[in-house]
């Protein structure tokens, strides 16, 4: 537990910038207004305003320590028992050491009942100050922490998100590789083989990366291609692809294994319901400081459709929504043959989250 005086060098140099006013200000009082000779009136605001200075550092103590579980009359009834006790102290040291200072006609003409009446108002006034003061610094360290805490406790609880919507994509599409391979053992072997050693690589590169948030586009790009050379072992040249790739967009960072779930969608829908060849065209842009994708696919409109719950699509939104919020986007279109996805993507973390 830290003192909020002493933690913080501003705070400390505010106190002391504070205190030293009062005591120019005692001081001004004394000699000017109660015509006190100017060495009395240094010495009686030396002791009362340091001493006082000292003395209300401790309040921060009761108040840190307060039972939040105790009632309101009990914790009020503790401050105003702490504070008494603090003006006691203050008073009868304060009269103490200037009646070692001041001479002794001085002391019994200054101190006498009416002042030290005015003396414990304004005392009472000082600490009471000093109680509401330090109660705002401890209500609002009790809300930074617990901003903090907070915080900490959304970046855990994205963190945990994003590994799940990650495991769920890389065994949907190692069963998918796995069901394929299957079925080129008795048709062509050779391109089982050839499809297996991709499908490692591909794998390969996706538990490497799994453990990353985000990696550059060209990354991803490249191993999104590993699962297209993986697709035309299958399809043949029934799978068309077509890249338009802006430079600029190359070096900018995207989620990991964020497109394969997208690409994986249109050869199902498209590839898979038609017999006529699909083009499955990927484009990027850079839009005021924003990651642009667009992947569209044609398809036939008279095919059977593929069952499916749309899952890969959820996990993109999803994991798009869970790192940035409203600032990027996930959009569908769909057209009488065509389907399109587009992406916009921020380039940095939005950390409110």
């Amino acid at each position: 537990m830290h003192h909020p005086i002493f933690s913080y060098s501003k705070n400390l140099s505010i106190y002391i910038a504070v205190c030293l006013g009062i005591i120019l200000i005692h001081v001004g009082v004394g000699h000017g207004f109660y015509n006190l000779p100017l060495k009395v009136a240094v010495a009686d605001a030396l002791v009362f305003d340091m001493l006082m200075a000292f003395i209300a550092l401790s309040i921060w103590y009761p108040i840190y320590y307060t039972n939040a579980n105790k009632s309101l009359i009990n914790i009020l009834f503790q401050h105003i028992l702490a504070a008494a006790f603090l003006l006691a102290i203050w008073l009868m040291l304060a009269l103490q050491i200037v009646k070692w200072v001041v001479s002794a006609d001085m002391y019994a003409m200054v101190y006498q009942q009416s002042n030290i009446i005015q003396r414990i108002v304004v005392g009472s006034l000082f600490i009471a100050t000093y109680f509401l003061v330090f109660l705002a610094m401890k209500y609002y360290g009790d809300v930074q922490e617990k901003a903090h805490q907070h915080e900490a406790m959304l970046r855990q609880l994205r963190e945990a998100e994003l590994k799940a919507l990650k495991a769920q994509i890389n065994p949907h599409f190692l069963f998918n590789g796995l069901n394929s391979i299957s079925a080129l053992t008795v048709t062509d072997a050779e391109a089982a083989r050839d499809m297996i050693h991709k499908l490692s690589d591909f794998m390969r590169y996706a538990l490497k990366k799994n453990e990353q948030t985000l990696l550059l586009f060209s990354d991803e790009l490249d191993n999104m291609k590993r699962y297209l050379d993986i697709e035309k072992i299958r399809f043949g040249d029934r799978l068309q692809c077509e890249f338009t790739i802006n430079d600029a967009t190359t070096k900018m960072q995207i989620p990991v294994l964020l497109l394969q779930p997208l690409v994986e969608n249109a050869i199902k829908h498209g590839v898979y319901e038609s017999i006529e060849t699909v083009t499955i065209a990927i484009s990027s842009e850079v839009e005021d400081g924003k990651l642009h994708i667009v992947i569209q696919n044609n398809f036939d409109p008279d095919g059977t459709p593929q069952k499916g719950e749309g899952v890969g699509l959820r996990n993109i939104s999803n994991r798009i929504r869970v790192l940035y919020g409203d600032e990027a986007s996930f959009e569908t279109h769909r057209t009488e043959n065509t389907f399109r996805v587009s992406l916009v993507i921020p380039q940095h973390i939005n950390k409110t989250l």
